[in-house]
């Protein structure tokens, strides 16, 4: 119970730190991480929506804390089922209730992030 536990308080981690950036910007929120380990690259994106349109956030946000979340629950997983996901989205509507993907194909650098 205590693996699943750290599960939810990461995933609870990742929607208050994306809420905290993104604060005041238009709902719905969605956080995109992908990774492919053994090509060592990993790719993330943060969207809002605002007027009906989707719009990526830059630089001006800092990925270092989402990042390492991601790759906590990542490790959480794999320790407690063996998933071994490779790209996770988590939205967050209109509700600001949260919603996650894991997805377990490889992934490519090459692919364009979920629209």
């Amino acid at each position: 119970m205590k693996i699943l536990e750290n599960q939810l308080n990461l995933l609870n981690d990742l929607a208050i730190e994306i809420f905290t950036l993104l604060d005041g910007k238009g709902l719905p929120y969605s956080y995109e991480y992908k990774f492919n380990p053994d090509e060592g690259w990993a790719q993330y994106g943060l969207h809002f929506t605002k007027d009906s349109e989707k719009i990526l956030v830059g630089l001006e946000v800092d990925y270092q804390n989402l990042n390492t979340l991601c790759t906590k629950l990542h490790q959480a997983m794999m320790e407690h089922t063996g998933g071994d996901w490779r790209k996770f989205i988590l939205d967050i509507n209109e509700n600001k209730e949260v919603k996650t993907n894991f997805i377990y194909e490889i992934q490519s650098c090459m692919d364009e992030f979920n629209d």
